[in-house]
């Protein structure tokens, strides 16, 4: 198991998020990537502003929802998936 997965949040470091990419760790019901905050448009405002769209906010919480309403989970903000299916963690991409 790759500490990443079964750490506890407090002790994950850059290298535990790097070992996804390395050793491409797939999504599953449990663990979902994205690369980047969406956005209707262009860009989120937390690239430019700091502060998180509403857009954003909702699909995070959408996110957030769906493990609630399974067995739990993580998301890993800031690690780009690949195109393929399953979608396996490629690279950090911190945001």
């Amino acid at each position: 198991m790759i500490s990443a997965i079964a750490k506890p949040l407090s002790d994950l470091t850059y290298a535990d998020i790097e070992a996804l990419c390395k050793n491409n760790w797939p999504e599953t019901q449990n663990v979902e990537f994205k690369g980047g905050l969406a956005a209707e448009r262009a860009q989120d405002p937390w690239y430019s502003d700091g502060r998180v769209g509403d857009y954003a906010k909702r699909k995070l919480f959408k996110e957030i929802v769906a493990f609630a309403n399974s067995s739990g989970g993580r998301l890993f903000l800031g690690v780009d998936e690949s195109k393929e299916k399953p979608p396996i963690a490629q690279k950090v991409a911190p945001l």
